[in-house]
């Protein structure tokens, strides 16, 4: 509930998943999510993300629902290997996200993985494209969604990868 609610709307968010021990190794979970101030357009995706409930980081997907999965799989008793996969319903888009920890000790873990947005991408503009003619300023919700063509959320993400040690003390 907001605050405000002359100024924010309420609503709905929620999950459903579940998780099953395929065998002595292998672990899969699933999930649904839905909230109600998602977008089903992916052109106000853009302006969703202007929203001040998205700069506050109270939520961070643009889109309604969501369906997930990941797979975690022991390849010995110190590596663990594990995929993720979250998908747009309405888009069609998705984000893989593939990881491997190692246990180097009893209290270090090496982590490594990335994250590789699926969907159709942007258009490329060029930076005088990004400004609104009139006022100079740089273009912000509709009109930036219009240079872009944005057609779906993680279509929208970069490619990236991390690599990280954990320390427990």
């Amino acid at each position: 509930l907001p605050a405000d609610p002359d100024v924010e709307d309420s609503f709905f968010r929620g999950v459903l998943g579940g998780m099953w021990t395929a065998t002595e190794d292998l672990t899969v979970t699933a999930e649904v999510y839905h909230q109600s101030l998602g977008s089903t357009d992916p052109e106000t995706y853009l302006t969703q993300l202007e929203g001040a409930r998205y700069q506050r980081g109270e939520l961070w997907l643009v889109g309604a629902t969501y369906a997930s999965a990941n797979l975690t799989y022991e390849l010995t008793p110190l590596v663990m290997a594990n995929a993720s996969w979250i998908g747009n319903l309405q888009d069609g888009s998705a984000l893989l996200a593939p990881g491997l920890v190692v246990s180097v000790s009893d209290e270090v873990q090496l982590v490594m993985g990335g994250f590789v947005g699926l969907g159709t991408r942007p258009d490329e503009p060029d930076a005088i494209d990004l400004l609104d003619p009139n006022t100079g300023f740089p273009l912000q919700g509709e009109a930036l969604n219009a240079v872009l063509g944005v057609n779906s959320e993680f279509g929208m993400y970069p490619s990236s990868a991390h690599v990280q040690m954990k320390a427990y003390f």
